[in-house]
């Protein structure tokens, strides 16, 4: 069920900067990365190992899954800003602009410095990728290996977010809520969250013992909380957003106990997972095109409706055109790197 939860998240953020309900958006990027933290834990530990030949393994193959789709995505940014209407592009963001330096490209193209504020970014929301390509990278060298360290990690990331929440203080209530939410250090808590569910997770499905009923109950607090910081723009600087956090992670704990689903039920999961990611990359640039072909003027609430068809298209377009061939080549990769032996996907 990870791949239909990813599939649900990809869309909640396009709703949150189509709609400009972006606080829901917010809380769907904490829990990608509470996602993340428990898959790139489960790999790194039951398919790749922490040996040198198991790093270049995880992270060519890392490479291959996030680079050329998002290049993609740039080039795609790159069309919508040289030949669209500026009121077109400024329906899907009234921010979104050319990198404005040298450094702005090699930033955008490598995710290097890729800082929201300080470079603008041809993919309005890739600066994620960035915090997510560093935590790939620390999960496979020191953060990803066994209890002990989830439990500091959680333990930092913990430490950092009361300490930005307490003694950062501002007029403007969003420049400590960008330390809790733009950076590196304020991922270290949903990342590590994620740990902590891969690392426990034989005590987790012990003890819940019906997930089904378990999982309704939670996914209902789920669906409650997201309901209401689209109601209000206040909540999500509070309790709301850490409260997120916490009901996300025990999600996911649920959904990894729930009984194996049919195999066709699964192939459908995963096909909806791996469109979550050009989901996630392209709903700013279908946005843009959408208000272009409808003749929109500036930001209309209904943007996000009227682009999902076409969304929908491309991103299955880009699971067909670009991933399924790049898998391949994953497949390859790994072939080469196991001397030939031919291990699972991932």
């Amino acid at each position: 069920m990870l791949g239909t939860l990813r599939f649900t998240l990809a869309w909640i953020v396009a709703a949150g900067h189509l709609e400009r309900t972006i606080w829901n958006g917010t809380y769907a990027v904490f829990s990608f990365y509470i996602i993340s933290g428990y898959l790139m834990c489960l790999v790194m530990n039951q398919r790749y190992g922490f040996t040198r030949k198991g790093l270049r393994f995880y992270l060519a193959n890392r490479f291959l899954r996030i680079y050329p789709p998002y290049w993609f995505a740039c080039l795609a940014s790159v069309g919508v800003l040289a030949l669209l209407d500026a009121d077109a592009v400024r329906a899907s963001d009234p921010a979104w602009t050319w990198p404005s330096s040298a450094w702005g490209w090699i930033s955008n193209l490598s995710f290097v410095g890729l800082i929201p504020l300080e470079v603008n970014p041809l993919v309005p929301p890739a600066w994620t990728l960035r915090v997510e390509i560093f935590y790939y990278i620390a999960i496979a060298l020191v953060l990803g290996r066994g209890r002990r360290m989830a439990l500091a990690w959680f333990g930092v990331g913990v430490a950092y977010h009361v300490i930005v929440y307490f003694y950062v203080v501002d007029d403007n209530p969003l420049i400590p809520w960008a330390a809790r939410y733009f950076t590196i250090g304020a991922a270290s808590l949903p990342f590590s969250l994620g740990a902590l569910v891969y690392h426990y997770r034989d005590s987790i499905v012990a003890l819940i013992r019906r997930p089904i009923p378990v999982g309704a109950v939670v996914f209902t607090l789920w669906v409650a909380n997201y309901l209401y910081v689209a109601q209000t723009e206040s909540g999500f600087l509070k309790l709301g957003f850490y409260l997120n956090c916490a009901i996300s992670a025990v999600l996911l704990a649920v959904l990894i106990s729930l009984p194996q689903m049919p195999s066709r039920f699964r192939r459908m999961d995963s096909w909806l997972g791996d469109l979550s990611y050009p989901i996630y990359l392209m709903h700013m640039q279908v946005g843009a095109v959408t208000a272009a072909l409808l003749g929109l003027a500036n930001w209309v609430p209904y943007l996000f409706v009227a682009s999902a068809p076409l969304l929908m298209l491309i991103s299955w377009g880009m699971t067909v055109g670009i991933d399924r061939p790049i898998e391949t080549l994953r497949d390859r990769v790994k072939r080469s790197l196991e001397g030939g032996r031919s291990p699972r996907a991932g």
